[in-house]
């Protein structure tokens, strides 16, 4: 890689670059997300499904007022 390529004279060689990681006294994140208790799971899953309906419905009454707008 020459000049112009973004990468100046030392073409990355481990100048400036420094790898992700945690900030000073915060502890270490888990990888995988804490397991929900069925009843959390599924007051979730009634959450969502709300939300979903209500989207479902707002999406078919704007089909509505675009169609009686021809």
């Amino acid at each position: 890689m020459g000049r112009g390529m973004g990468m100046g004279r030392g073409m990355g060689s481990g100048t400036g670059y420094a790898p992700p990681s945690q900030a000073p006294g915060m502890p270490p994140y888990s990888p995988t997300m804490p397991q929900l208790s069925p009843e959390e799971e599924l007051q979730n899953l009634k959450q969502q499904a709300e939300l979903l309906r209500q989207q479902m419905e707002n999406i078919t009454k704007r089909i509505d007022q675009l169609q009686k707008k021809k």
